[in-house]
């Protein structure tokens, strides 16, 4: 019986493009009823949109040669809408490590910074206990603005929930009580998340010469440094009913902070 699971890579690209397709329709029909004011039903199909561009990244991947749906526990990405919102996640944050790492190339290009520079602040610090405890701090409070996203990414099943249903909790709770700021906040993020997915499939595909060659170097990359075992590692200590993965990497990134300060 065929199912994810089985496809060939032919079928993995066509079945991706689909997904992507289906993600489209659910991001433009999102953008229909925000323009009606119908915030609720708009951020359901928003997250419905991500959850479907997800399904077609890793359906690319695997149809250029990568083999994550080898990877025990991943299969559960198809099924999991939990797996489908870390996967997001994991797109957002390196939305943001583009944005730093794209800030210190134009600053660079401006010769703000120079590489020399950079050296010789590295060794000012490491004399200076003022200079490294403002490294520490700088890095602790981008870390913590790390931790206010895992908060949003785990709360978008909620939100799909809540934007679907009539429910009560102590009041009734409507779809129609969702406003424009919730709608924007969720799509800001999604936006995102699309730019970095249709990155990833440009840059890792057989579409012309550079993308062909930076492929097989990321294809040997995983097999040299056993990166799908790294994976089946971490989804071994997420997937199970107790743990939740964005739980999981919130309480390390805490530890992390932790271990900072003191």
């Amino acid at each position: 019986m065929k199912s994810f699971q089985n496809l060939d890579k032919i079928e993995c690209k066509k079945t991706s493009n689909a997904a992507m397709q289906n993600a489209k329709e659910h991001i433009d029909t999102a953008e229909v009823l925000r323009a009606r004011n119908r915030y609720g039903q708009a951020i359901t199909h928003l997250i419905t949109g991500n959850e479907e561009q997800v399904k077609s990244l890793i359906l690319h991947l695997d149809s250029v040669g990568f083999q994550f749906r080898k990877i025990k526990g991943l299969n559960n990405v198809f099924k999991n809408h939990d797996l489908r919102y870390v996967i997001s996640f994991l797109m957002f944050s390196l939305s943001i490590l583009a944005e730093h790492i794209n800030s210190l190339g134009e600053k660079l290009r401006r010769n703000e910074i120079q590489f020399e520079r950079i050296t010789d602040i590295e060794n000012e610090t490491k004399n200076d206990p003022e200079a490294s405890q403002e490294i520490i701090e700088r890095v602790i409070y981008e870390l913590s603005k790390i931790l206010d996203e895992i908060k949003f990414f785990k709360s978008f099943e909620e939100q799909r929930q809540e934007g679907m249903y009539v429910d009560y909790i102590q009041e009734i709770k409507t779809p129609s009580q969702i406003n424009y700021s919730q709608y924007l906040e969720l799509k800001k993020r999604i936006d995102n998340v699309q730019k970095v997915i249709h990155d990833l499939k440009i840059s890792l595909s057989h579409d012309n010469q550079q993308s062909s060659d930076f492929l097989n170097k990321t294809l040997e990359y995983f097999h040299d440094k056993q990166v799908y075992n790294y994976i089946e590692g971490f989804l071994k200590k997420v997937n199970s009913p107790k743990i939740n993965a964005l739980d999981y990497i919130f309480n390390s990134i805490t530890g992390i902070i932790r271990d900072l300060r003191d």
